[in-house]
């Protein structure tokens, strides 16, 4: 069944008389770990509505009075990455990889990721549009992505105007109750989101239709799906989704990994999912390991250092 989730809340915190609204955990909670600084503003308020549709969550933020960051021990605290698509009606700050700061400017679209750290600017509050789109979608339509892509009319042109025409009238018109109606949206967002990359990256092939695009991003789904079947192999896959096994190979290889390599890539996101939140504590790492179809806790832990640079006691 569908999942389907609303959040809506607002509220003035009079810092002199103390008086605390819920707006701040809805942020929180719906835009993932963040941190709020007090300002010389004596009053704060803020807005939120967030919406899901499918893989996809939509927010439009607005608030004054605070400065909304993220910081590097709230992307410590993060569970699945993900990227943020951004429509800034103000101008918020990124860092990006070499310490270097990005001023946004609202005119443009940028697309980054969770590991990049960012804050709203010190004095004009924070007032946007954003889509969080789990990286491990994205993954599976395009090879390699950025940390950081700025869409502007002068090298984007329509383009860019589409893709947020395309996403102000999907959030106006959220939520979509029916299934099958969300995920022909998703889809449509995400094939003009990978039609816009084109002039950034070379890793989307001209050749990948929106057919495959599709069938990949299901078949990527499935995976994630079944990742507790220690048996799962192409073989398997295909013959559950109804295609051959060439064809699989075919819609895959635009991503530079096969489908084994994507097969471990996401059940490695999924261990690091557990292994950071606090509702899995009582979950050995040996447990998780099993649990995510891996056949040997060495095998797991190994891997698992391999990405992330740590072994998984180590964050836990």
């Amino acid at each position: 069944m569908h999942e389907l989730s609303e959040c809506v809340a607002s509220g003035v915190d009079y810092i002199d008389g103390g008086k605390k609204d819920h707006w701040g955990d809805a942020v929180d909670n719906t835009w993932k770990p963040i941190t709020f600084l007090s300002t010389s503003s004596n009053i704060s308020c803020g807005y939120i509505r967030s919406l899901k549709c499918q893989n996809l969550i939509f927010n439009c933020i607005r608030f004054r009075g605070e400065i909304c960051c993220r910081k590097q021990n709230n992307i410590a605290n993060i569970n699945e990455d993900f990227y943020v698509l951004a429509f800034p009606q103000r101008p918020f700050w990124v860092t990006t990889n070499n310490s270097k700061e990005i001023r946004s400017e609202p005119r443009n679209t940028y697309l980054f990721s969770n590991i990049l750290s960012c804050k709203s600017h010190d004095n004009m509050g924070y007032d946007t549009l954003n889509i969080i789109i789990p990286t491990r979608t994205l993954n599976a339509l395009v090879s390699k992505m950025e940390h950081l892509y700025v869409f502007s009319p002068e090298q984007d042109g329509k383009k860019q105007e589409l893709l947020r025409d395309i996403a102000l009238l999907t959030f106006e018109k959220l939520p979509f109750l029916d299934e099958d109606e969300a995920r022909f949206l998703e889809n449509n967002l995400l094939n003009i989101l990978l039609f816009t990359l084109e002039n950034h990256s070379g890793q989307t092939e001209i050749n990948d239709t929106s057919v495959k695009l599709a069938h990949r991003k299901r078949i990527n789904d499935f995976i994630f799906n079944h990742l507790s079947d220690e048996f799962m192999n192409p073989d398997s896959i295909a013959q559950a989704n109804g295609i051959s096994v060439g064809y699989l190979h075919q819609i895959f290889k635009p991503t530079g990994c096969s489908i084994m390599e994507t097969i471990r890539e996401l059940r490695l996101e999924m261990a690091k999912q557990l292994l950071t939140n606090t509702s899995a504590r009582m979950l050995s790492v040996t447990e998780i390991a099993y649990r995510l179809g891996f056949k040997y806790p060495s095998d797991f832990s190994r891997s698992f250092k391999q990405k992330y640079g740590t072994s998984p006691k180590s964050i836990r």
